[in-house]
């Protein structure tokens, strides 16, 4: 008995031994570790700002010489003329009047693509902010998900 005693007890001496040098080592472990982590974050920070302003190119360019006017809640259907999607970003609504109307998905804008449509189910008559809009892929006809429309932007040609 006393030489179990004797055992457990340089057994339990070398874990707390091991514990104290565990606990020396951790710190400049978490100091590598959170440099690596910052680093990381900064990295895709800077990947995810590159890639927004490469989605936003097609679109500064849709919308070049052309002024912004004030943000509209609702756009109303009869007055589209047609609309194209901007791959991750944007639809854009050509109307009638000669405007462009831009709408940035609140969520879902990730799917927008080319080869799909937009199916509504507008009992008003008119498209608004936060109405949900069904994609469905040209080709196939199955379903590709779904977005929440946000506010249109209108843009207007720049008269000479």
């Amino acid at each position: 008995m006393r030489q179990v005693r004797t055992l457990l007890s340089s057994a339990s001496a070398r874990g707390k031994s091991r514990k104290t040098d565990d606990n020396y080592a951790p710190a400049e472990r978490r100091s590598k570790w959170s440099i690596w982590i910052i680093t990381l974050i900064v990295a895709i920070a800077v990947i995810g700002a590159t890639h927004a302003a490469h989605v936003d190119q097609p679109l500064t360019a849709i919308i070049a010489g052309r002024t912004p006017g004030q943000a509209a809640d609702c756009l109303r259907l009869k007055n589209i003329r047609s609309y194209r999607m901007i791959k991750g970003s944007a639809i854009v609504y050509e109307g009638l009047d000669g405007y462009i109307y831009v709408n940035k998905p609140l969520s879902g804008a990730g799917l927008l693509r080319e080869g799909l449509m937009i199916i509504t189910d507008s009992r008003s008559g008119q498209l608004c902010e936060f109405d949900s809009v069904r994609l469905t892929d040209i080709s196939t006809g199955s379903n590709a998900g779904a977005l929440v429309l946000g506010k249109f932007l209108p843009y207007a040609n720049i008269t000479k």
